[in-house]
């Protein structure tokens, strides 16, 4: 079960009334904190907050780590057991509708592994899960590009320093590296991304980024790297659970496998964990930014997988 509020999330939350104060908030100049909770008053452009209320130490130790291997034990979760009764991939997403396959499913990834035990609750993550996702209807009118751009919308703005975004367009140059050339491998990646962590150390310490824009992106890079990693080995099972015997097929018989589908799919995971870690770190301090990176990281993935190889 979800953690019920107690004394450490108190002193959290009387954080975080600091930290909506001085919010660009939709709408509104107020700071009441269920306004800065909300969906509908806040989204990730506004997140660019100056005001730092954590100390730096406590926002560049906690386990970033834990988001990559989560998010792969998610993805792990629902492939077996989708793969176990022949034909569930196509009858499920076609009895209970993608939008709502993608997030149940997650939902009860969420419910049962260590994400149960985070400072945010069920509400929270469905709040993410919504955002990232997209509805019945939302997919039957679009491709996966209109996803991928949805994606992009939702976190457009979400880097208002220069050092910080100079940083995501890096995440973003190496996912290009890996798309078009056949001898860079995850491996190399892997190696030209770690360096970065102790980079965002400084700039952290000398007030090039704020914290928000440090917690988000430390999640990137974990499941940036952790995602490719995944993909790339086991893309191809994900294909083949498409089966036959339904009115979904591969999309337009075209092949799929290659290192740009897997780099695809991975910028819609980091994009997910960008959404995901702000609305995490601002709904529940920095024991949220882990649990929201990681479930929206998951969301994203899985949402992008499904439109990605099946279409009416």
């Amino acid at each position: 079960m979800f953690t019920i509020i107690n004394i450490n999330h108190l002193i959290i939350m009387k954080k975080l009334l600091l930290l909506a104060s001085f919010a660009f908030v939709f709408g509104s100049c107020s700071s009441d904190l269920d306004q800065v909770k909300s969906t509908n008053e806040m989204s990730v452009n506004q997140k660019g907050v100056s005001v730092n209320v954590y100390e730096n130490d406590e926002v560049k130790n906690l386990d970033y780590e834990s988001i990559g291997i989560l998010h792969n034990e998610g993805l792990d979760f629902l492939y077996s057991n989708l793969v176990s009764v022949p034909n569930t991939f196509p009858n499920l997403v076609e009895f209970n509708g993608p939008g709502n396959f993608v997030r149940d499913y997650t939902l009860e990834f969420i419910n049962t592994s260590a994400f149960a035990n985070s400072e945010l609750q069920y509400d929270n993550f469905l709040e993410i899960l919504n955002e990232v996702g997209y509805t019945n209807e939302e997919y039957n009118s679009s491709t996966s590009d209109d996803y991928s751009n949805k994606l992009n919308d939702l976190t457009q703005g979400a880097f208002t320093s220069p050092a910080a975004q100079n940083m995501f367009d890096f995440v973003e140059t190496q996912f290009q590296k890996y798309s078009e050339s056949e001898s860079f491998t995850v491996n190399d990646f892997e190696a030209n991304l770690r360096p970065k962590e102790a980079e965002l150390n400084a700039l952290l310490d000398n007030g090039s980024i704020t914290q928000i824009e440090y917690v988000s992106l430390r999640s990137v890079i974990v499941t940036a790297i952790y995602s490719l990693h995944y993909w790339d080995a086991n893309y191809i099972n994900w294909i083949a659970m498409a089966g036959e015997g339904s009115s979904y097929t591969v999309l337009s018989n075209v092949p799929i496998i290659s290192k740009d589908t897997f780099a695809g799919v991975g910028k819609a995971d980091v994009r997910g964990a960008i959404y995901g870690s702000i609305r995490g770190f601002l709904m529940a301090g920095p024991g949220g930014l882990i649990s929201g990176a990681g479930g929206g990281a998951l969301g994203g993935s899985a949402a992008k997988i499904v439109i990605n190889i099946i279409k009416r």
